[in-house]
C-alpha cells in the first residue's frame, strides 16, 4: 500500500529537519507535482530549497503557499521566508513588500516585526 500525502510530507519534514535535504527535496518536488495546490507541500517544498540555497526555485514555491491555504503561523513563516529570500536575491524592494504584508496581516506578531529592523 502506498504512503499517504501526510505520511509522505511527514517524512519529507523529517528528512529536512535531519540535514537530509536533497532527500527531502525529492521526496517534495514528487508532492509539488501531485498536489501542486497544495500550500503545506508548496511552503516545505520552499523551506528546503531555501536550506540547499536554491533560492531563486523557492521563490515560486513560497509564491504558491502564500496564495494558498496556510495556518496563521505557516502563513507568516512563509512571509518571512520570502522575504528574506528576496532579500538574499537582491530584490530588496519585493523583500520590503513581502515583510510589510507579513506585519499587516499579523501586526502583533513579534517574529515579523523584528524580520523588518
Amino acid at each position: 500500500m502506498a504512503a499517504s500525502r501526510d505520511e509522505r510530507l511527514a517524512r519529507a519534514v523529517e528528512l529536512r529537519e535531519g540535514g537530509e535535504l536533497e532527500s527531502a527535496r525529492e521526496l517534495l518536488l514528487q508532492l509539488r507535482s501531485e498536489f501542486a495546490d497544495d500550500a503545506q507541500v508548496a511552503v516545505q517544498t520552499a523551506w528546503v530549497h531555501d536550506s540547499i540555497g536554491l533560492e531563486d526555485e523557492a521563490v515560486e514555491h513560497y509564491e504558491a503557499a502564500i496564495a494558498g491555504d496556510l495556518t496563521e503561523d505557516e502563513l507568516r513563516g512563509a512571509l518571512l521566508g520570502l522575504g528574506s529570500t528576496y532579500r538574499t536575491l537582491g530584490r530588496d524592494a519585493d523583500s520590503d513588500r513581502i515583510l510589510r504584508e507579513g506585519i499587516e496581516r499579523s501586526p502583533t506578531s513579534p517574529r515579523c516585526a523584528r524580520s523588518t529592523r
